[in-house]
């Protein structure tokens, strides 16, 4: 028992996920065999190649616009007060 609960303990892969209050929330246990997300579920396989992908074509978005070069020269524009040493 787990915090006044029956915890299935042979086979978890056959637990359903808990539906979060938040739609957005994917997080399920480690073996689930579905996901929650936006109030469908997905087929745990799937969903991870989506995101996946989803994640490759964000970082070669970055990579071709050559967005960390911006973003890291635009911070070497910027001067901080120096301290005078007394």
């Amino acid at each position: 028992m787990h915090e006044g609960r029956i915890l299935q303990q042979l086979d978890p892969i056959f637990n359903e996920p808990e539906v979060s209050q938040n739609p957005l929330d994917y997080r399920t246990h480690f073996m689930a065999p579905r996901k929650h997300f936006g109030g469908t579920l997905f087929d745990t396989y799937n969903f991870n190649l989506a995101v996946i992908w989803f994640l490759t074509l964000v970082f070669y978005i970055t990579l071709y616009f050559d967005f960390f070069k911006v973003a890291f020269g635009s911070l070497g524009k910027i001067r901080l007060p120096r301290r005078r040493s007394s």
